[in-house]
């Protein structure tokens, strides 16, 4: 977005962003939104991608949660309203629903069992419906995320995959033939971010994202290892667990988005990490 002259400011807690360097005309403002929003200038578009997680650095507690997820969210919703603001995007998680039990995930499909992550954020997502009347919004639940410099992170599943693949260690995988969709990169993401800047106007909704064109895990491990040129094995087994895939007709439909293939999303991946 900054590349297409908008002008971008980023919000960190605590910890200064990775790539606060490299990201020059980004302007970077510390704030703790589960505080206050004080010290922040009025906007037109706000995205709010902050939450604690399973992964953070410091393992979170319910209070964590609470704060990062709800309150925080909340907090930046009420500054939304006071400067006005003309769009306001969501990013929550397919976490929200918990234990997976249909092979199509759909937006409506029920909750069952979700864990603090998901818990907070459903909780979130209908807070920003109670504002929807006073600022547009949008939801968008996305599964894993890739892109450059990830690797280290170990997550999401691909990132532990390709380095296991450049490693050459074996790479054990459950259910090959089920259907693979559950991944987006941050190009898309900003990509769909930019379109709902220009066309999203009034009201509320909810949209998953995630790759088109489902392909067989099993053939998604086989890709990497064939564009890694690596000597990797891959260990199959099955178990008694469901897997699905992620249905996206309605961003697809209503959006007139169309994201990249899984194909063509795990081969930037793998170019995006690695020099072949």
């Amino acid at each position: 977005m900054a590349e297409q002259k908008h002008e971008v400011w980023g919000l960190f807690r605590s910890t200064y962003p990775i790539h606060m360097g490299t990201l020059l005309q980004v302007r970077w403002i510390q704030c703790d939104l589960g505080v206050n929003t004080d010290e922040l200038e009025p906007v037109d578009v706000i995205v709010h991608s902050a939450t604690v997680h399973p992964y953070s650095r410091q393992l979170p507690n319910a209070v964590d949660y609470v704060n990062s997820n709800i309150n925080a969210t909340r907090n930046l919703l009420d500054f939304a309203v006071s400067c006005s603001a003309k769009l306001f995007i969501y990013l929550s998680t397919v976490a929200i629903h918990g234990n997976v039990f249909v092979h199509e995930l759909r937006e409506k499909t029920p909750q069952h069992e979700p864990d603090l992550l998901g818990m907070t954020k459903y909780l979130a997502e209908r807070i920003v419906e109670t504002y929807a009347d006073r600022v547009p919004s949008v939801i968008l639940r996305l599964p894993g995320v890739v892109g450059p410099e990830l690797l280290s992170l170990g997550r999401p599943w691909l990132c532990g995959v390709l380095k296991k693949a450049l490693s050459h260690e074996p790479i054990k995988i459950y259910n090959g033939d089920s259907p693979f969709n559950n991944v987006t990169d941050l190009t898309d993401i900003g990509k769909l971010i930019t379109l709902l800047m220009e066309h999203w106007t009034s009201g509320v909704d909810i949209f998953n994202l995630a790759t088109r064109e489902a392909l067989p895990l099993r053939q998604v491990v086989q890709n990497i290892i064939h564009q890694t040129q690596s000597s990797s094995e891959i260990i199959e087994e099955k178990i008694d667990k469901n897997n699905f895939f992620i249905n996206i007709e309605n961003i697809l439909s209503q959006l007139q988005f169309t994201p990249k293939t899984t194909e063509a999303m795990i081969q930037n991946f793998v170019q995006a990490n690695c020099s072949i």
